[in-house]
């Protein structure tokens, strides 16, 4: 991609499509104590949608299906846990407002404190829709295969 450069976009001005993170609302104080206590660690960013509940755990965290299942029935809604970084180079398709495609990225990371994801491409302006798929990129824009970290999601 020429004169691509790592670009932040705030999940506040942004709407996201094909993954969970930004679609929904954050967690009561309440809810992420009973995650808390289920996982046994505290997520480092959770949100629901009114089918799903997202939740991201650091990448040295072990969880198992017993306790997502715990999750599960305690919010009566689907869980979609991943692990902090696990999202990394998933291509990126990036749209204006009038849904019109501007061009490609491919995510590098995402901030989940500051509710920021970083996006190496060219697009700086007028973006206002990321729509993920499955396809993975290595550094240099390669493929490298396809990833399943989004490719359950309901939202």
């Amino acid at each position: 991609m020429k004169k691509a450069k790592v670009q932040s976009f705030s999940l506040n001005w942004i709407k996201v499509e094909g993954a969970p993170i930004g679609t929904g609302k954050p967690l009561t104080a309440g809810q992420m104590k009973e995650i808390r206590n289920l996982l046994g660690t505290t997520p480092i960013y959770s949100e629901e949608t009114p089918a799903t509940v997202f939740i991201v755990l650091r990448k040295n965290w072990a969880v198992n299906e017993d306790q997502i299942e715990r999750i599960k029935e305690s919010f009566s809604k689907k869980v979609k846990l991943i692990k902090e970084g696990e999202e990394e180079g998933l291509l990126a398709g990036l749209h204006d407002g009038q849904g019109k495609f501007l061009g490609i990225g491919i995510l590098c990371g995402v901030d989940y404190k500051r509710r920021v994801m970083k996006i190496y491409t060219p697009m700086s302006k007028n973006v206002s829709t990321i729509r993920f798929g499955q396809i993975k990129l290595d550094e240099n824009g390669r493929e490298i295969g396809l990833s399943t970290v989004y490719a359950d999601y309901i939202p």
